[in-house]
């Protein structure tokens, strides 16, 4: 690598610090990039980042009023430009349209953050409320900075929705838009804004390869020309199994089945088909222990050997020794760009039983590291968990050796970094030629 080090911004809406969002990965960035993060809102409470702090004590009334605030004021935008509000489709939660092209931060707000540093490259997270089409366009044009997209979820190539599911709209228009009751023209404006603004932007797509293949059938970014798999190897808290298993009071022969969401009751997450293939194996199995993670009480009636344990959210180290001590985990997601919890599973070695969504096409190999089920099929994952009890019982390190020799092999691949940097060279090198012709 040559002495002169690109500089890159990270954008966000927040910095959290979640494996694989804004924040986590602005730390991780190596020393061969200058770097500078701005965010909308700090819940680190660091104000030279951020435009609003968010104190950990006073966070769930202040947020509550800001997200309030900025309805409201999409709501007026919405009735002013376009002379109606949005009312969203309570059946089709799955999609979370969420994104609204309005914003009360311009490019020069955002650059005056950074002071004299001029980004070589823009790195864009989960950005709602916060970055519109319009403002990415504008930072483009003050800084001739590469566009890095950086697929958190999908909403970048939609017209409002975070996960289109079952829509086809962003391959063509994103009319008529299913995630809307009213106000479904909103998402046509919105997109065809997205794609003036984003025309002949040098724009990179940093996703998992399902999300970087959606992305080459979008209207928006079939002609992409960079694109970076992202696949995530999580630094994760490693501990022996069974002293897992011990500490957390199993016994050896206990049969573990793991969910886990940032909400249970989220019916995107999927998890009532969790739920149901739980049921049915109990009908097979002696005992099963069914171990929830995340916001939100499981209040279904399972059968009386089903012993039902709600831990809400976790410290990292207990989080860890949860993910290692069970026997699997079920990601039964029904649209997703991860979720991050199949790599943790996979990166401690418990193989998951998942719909083939988001990141499971890529780590959960069928049969090796978990089972692929049929998709919205309770019946399918239910013969999943069966397969991994089955397999267990004959030999109790086939998933784990599966797992690590997978994380093993994309630990050796360039990393994130590593492939931007070389895209960025590339892309300065053709804008050098093209302003010579």
């Amino acid at each position: 690598m040559n002495n002169e080090k690109p500089k890159i911004l990270f954008l966000a809406t927040n910095d959290n610090r979640i494996d694989g969002h804004c924040y986590n990965n602005y730390l991780k960035c190596p020393d061969f990039f200058e770097k500078k993060i701005v965010v909308e809102n700090s819940v680190n409470r660091d104000s030279d980042i951020s435009f609003h702090v968010l104190n950990w004590k006073g966070i769930s009334l202040k947020a509550r009023f800001l997200y309030k605030l900025s309805q409201i004021r999409f709501a007026l935008f919405c009735l002013f430009h376009y002379g109606c509000f949005t009312v969203t489709n309570k059946k089709k939660t799955e999609h979370d349209f969420l994104w609204r092209e309005w914003t009360q931060y311009s490019a020069d707000d955002i650059l005056r953050k950074v002071g004299d540093f001029t980004p070589d490259i823009i790195s864009i997270y989960w950005v709602s409320r916060f970055l519109t089409s319009k403002t990415i366009r504008e930072l483009y044009e003050k800084t001739g900075a590469l566009i890095n997209l950086v697929f958190i979820d999908q909403v970048h190539m939609t017209g409002g929705c975070h996960y289109p599911s079952d829509c086809n709209g962003y391959m063509k228009k994103c009319e008529e838009c299913p995630a809307l009751t009213i106000g479904k023209r909103i998402a046509y404006h919105q997109f065809e804004n997205k794609k003036k603004n984003f025309k002949n932007l040098p724009i990179c797509i940093t996703g998992t390869p399902a999300d970087i293949q959606q992305a080459k059938k979008s209207v928006l970014f079939h002609n992409v020309q960079y694109h970076i798999p992202l696949i995530s190897v999580p630094d994760v808290l490693k501990c022996d199994k069974e002293s897992c298993r011990q500490r957390l009071g199993y016994k050896e022969n206990d049969f573990i089945v793991l969910i886990g969401a940032s909400g249970l009751t989220n019916r995107r997450k999927g998890i009532t088909y969790s739920i149901e293939a739980v049921k049915k194996v109990a009908q097979k199995v002696h005992h099963i222990y069914l171990v929830c993670i995340g916001r939100d009480e499981i209040k279904d009636i399972f059968p009386s050997n089903v012993t039902v344990k709600q831990l809400g959210f976790l410290a990292k180290q207990e989080y860890y020794e949860v993910m290692t001590a069970a026997d699997c985990f079920l990601s039964t997601t029904i649209a997703d760009s991860g979720p991050m919890m199949v790599n943790h599973a996979i990166a401690v070695g418990t193989p998951v039983v998942s719909f083939n969504i988001g990141i499971a096409q890529t780590l959960v190999k069928h049969k090796e590291t978990g089972y692929i089920a049929e998709f919205k099929n309770s019946a399918s994952v239910a013969e999943g968990i069966l397969y991994v009890y089955n397999t267990l019982s004959d030999n109790n390190h086939y998933f784990a050796e599966k797992c690590k020799t997978m994380i093993n092999h994309l630990s050796k691949q360039k990393n994130v970094y590593e492939q931007l940097y070389n895209i960025y060279n590339e892309y300065k090198q053709s804008s050098e030629i093209n302003d010579t012709i």
